[in-house]
């Protein structure tokens, strides 16, 4: 039963940063980004019994999107994290996504945080001023300052 109970929740999460990813594209086109692609995980199958009972990652990625920034032509590497709730935390960073962020920073290109959030997406640039651990960010004051109307690109970046 805990099985099943895992396997649901662990689809759950899938499907939620499937959807989130699709509404950061979207919100990346919508910025005027170029060039925008998905960098894709490689799977490989598990088996018991000769039989495939699930998938594991071959590798991590460095990001979930690499762009374009059309103005100046710099990479951008782009990670999604899609919350249910209205905050965002450190922790829901792994390692190996916090040191891709800050060397794609360090290294002169761009690094977003592509926040999505009942159907609305935010995009930060990296570092984001403030965030650390046990200091989340709360949507209603991210995008409080843009107004009711959702989340402008413009206001975040650089």
């Amino acid at each position: 039963m805990a099985y099943k109970q895992s396997r649901a929740a662990a689809q759950k999460r899938v499907k939620s940063g499937n959807i989130g990813e699709k509404v950061a594209e979207l919100k990346l086109r919508q910025a005027g980004f170029k060039c925008i692609e998905k960098i894709e995980t490689g799977w490989s199958p598990q088996r018991r019994g000769g039989r495939v009972v699930g998938a594991f990652p071959r590798k991590k990625v460095a990001a979930d999107f690499w762009a374009i920034e059309p103005v100046s032509g710099r990479a951008v590497r782009v990670e999604v994290k899609s919350t249910a709730e209205g905050t965002l935390s450190l922790s829901r960073f792994e390692d190996h996504q916090l040191y891709n962020l800050d060397q794609m920073a360090k290294h002169n290109g761009i690094s977003l945080v592509a926040w999505v959030h009942g159907g609305d997406c935010v995009l930060l640039s990296w570092p984001i001023s403030g965030f650390q651990k046990g200091s989340p960010l709360k949507w209603g004051e991210v995008c409080g300052s843009v107004g009711k109307r959702g989340c402008d690109y413009g206001v975040f970046l650089y």
